[in-house]
C-alpha cells in the first residue's frame, strides 16, 4: 500500500516537472519496498544515531534506489549541542556516503518538545555538516576543526568558543527531555499517562522496559530518576563546570569582533537554564531519596523562582530570532517545573509539548 501510493504521488509530481524526495525509514526498514519504489525518486536515508553503522546506507544503495544520506546536529529536545554526537554521526554518515555513492548529503534539525532548542545552537553542527561534505574522507582533528570554527564564525581569537560550548553540554544531568518526560507522565490527577510512558526511552533496554511495565504514576517518575540518579549525584558539581563555562564564553567572545553579542548571550541563557534544571532534578529525586542529601524546601522554592526569572529571560531570547510558535509550551514546562517545587504536583496542561512537532 505504501509503495503504491508513493509511486502515484512521485509520477504526479513527475509530471509537472518536479522530483520527487522522501523519507526513507519506512522504506529501508521494510527492505520489500525498495524494489518496488519509482527509480527516480530520491530517498533521504535519516540515521542519526552517533554510532551508525553503515548497513541501511548499503541496503539502499544495493537495491539500486537513489539516496540521501541525512544526519543531524543533534540539538532537539535540549537547551544546549550534544556537539560530539552531531561530529560521530555527521563525519561517519558522509564518510558511507562516498563508500556507496550517495547523490548528496542533507544536514537536519528538529524541533520536538516545543523546539526549546535556539537555532543559533545549530552552527556549530552546520558547519560540520559543510566540512564532511566537502572533505568527506579527510583524517579531521575535530579539536583543531572547533577552533577553527571559534574563529571564522564567531570571530574569538582565542579559539575556545566552541570547546567551552563542547564543556557546557557535558554537563547535564537532568535535560530539557527529562522535564517534559517527568512532567506528561502526569494525564491529570495523578494519572499515569500510558502513551508518554509507551515512548520513554532511556540508553539500557532493560532499564527501559522495567519503567514501562509501571503500573503507576509514581512509580514511572521513580524509575527515571533512578535511571538519571548517577548523573544527579554530580549535579552540583555539573553546575559549577557550567558557571566556569559561561564565563569563559562571555570571554572568548569578548574577543571577537561587534555582532556576535547576541549569539554568545543565547548560549549562557541556555547554560544558566540548564544549571536550574540540573537542580531541579537533583530536588525531586532527594524528595524521594533517590539521590542522597536531604531535600530543602527553602533550597527548592528558591530554584523554583530561579526558574521562573529564568524563563522570562529565555522568552526575550526566543523573540529575538523567532515568532511565538510553540513558546507557549516552553512557557507551560518552566511553570509547572516551579510549580513542582512549591507544591509538589504540577496540573496536566491542556496539550502535551511532546506531541508538538
Amino acid at each position: 500500500m505504501y509503495a503504491d501510493y508513493v509511486s502515484a504521488l512521485c509520477q504526479h509530481l513527475a509530471e509537472r516537472g518536479h522530483e520527487a524526495l522522501l523519507w526513507g525509514d519506512i522504506a529501508v526498514e521494510m527492505p520489500e519496498i525498495l524494489g518496488k519504489l519509482p527509480h527516480d525518486a530520491m530517498l533521504l536515508n535519516w540515521l542519526y544515531s552517533p554510532e551508525i553503522t553503515e548497513e541501511k546506507v548499503r541496503l539502499v544503495a544495493e537495491s539500486g534506489a537513489q539516496q540521501y544520506v541525512c544526519s543531524a546536529v543533534h540539538c532537539w529536545n535540549a537547551l544546549l549541542p550534544h556537539l560530539d554526537d552531531a561530529w560521530n554521526n555527521i563525519s561517519r554518515l558522509a564518510r558511507y556516503g562516498v563508500k556507496y555513492k550517495a547523490a548528496g548529503v542533507l544536514v537536519t534539525d528538529w524541533g520536538d518538545y516545543g523546539h526549546v532548542n535556539d537555532p543559533r545552537m545549530d552552527i556549530t553542527g552546520m558547519i560540520y555538516g559543510a566540512q564532511c561534505a566537502w572533505n568527506p574522507l579527510a583524517d579531521t582533528d575535530v579539536e583543531s576543526l572547533n577552533r577553527s570554527i571559534s574563529i571564522a564564525e564567531y570571530g574569538d581569537q582565542s579559539g575556545e568558543y566552541v570547546s567551552q560550548l563542547r564543556q557546557a553540554t557535558q554537563c547535564v544531568a537532568f535535560g530539557w527531555d527529562d522535564a517534559v518526560h517527568y512532567l506528561e507522565l502526569d494525564e491529570g490527577g495523578h494519572a499515569l499517562n500510558r502513551d508518554v510512558l509507551a515512548s520513554m526511552w532511556t540508553d539500557d533496554e532493560a532499564v527501559t522496559a522495567s519503567i514501562r511495565s509501571s503500573d503507576s504514576l509514581d512509580e514511572a517518575r521513580r524509575g527515571l530518576l533512578q535511571w538519571l540518579a548517577p548523573k544527579l549525584e554530580h549535579a552540583q558539581d555539573m553546575n559549577r563546570d557550567l558557571k566556569t563555562a559561561a564565563l569563559r564564553l562571555s570571554v572568548a567572545i569578548s574577543h571577537s569582533a561587534a555582532g556576535h553579542a547576541d549569539i554568545a548571550q543565547a548560549a549562557v541563557v541556555a547554560i544558566e537554564g540548564q544549571r536550574l534544571f540540573n537542580d531541579f532534578g537533583r530536588l525531586i529525586a532527594q524528595q524521594v531519596g533517590v539521590v542522597d542529601g536531604a531535600y530543602s524546601a527553602d533550597v527548592a522554592r528558591a530554584t523554583a523562582r530561579g526558574l521562573e526569572e529564568w524563563g522570562e529571560q529565555y522568552c526575550d531570547v526566543w523573540r529575538s530570532v523567532s515568532e511565538e510558535s510553540e513558546l507557549r509550551h516552553v512557557r507551560d514546562i518552566i511553570w509547572r517545573c516551579a510549580d513542582a517545587l512549591r507544591d509538589g504536583e504540577p496540573e496536566a496542561p491542556d496539550a502535551a509539548v511532546s506531541q508538538v512537532h
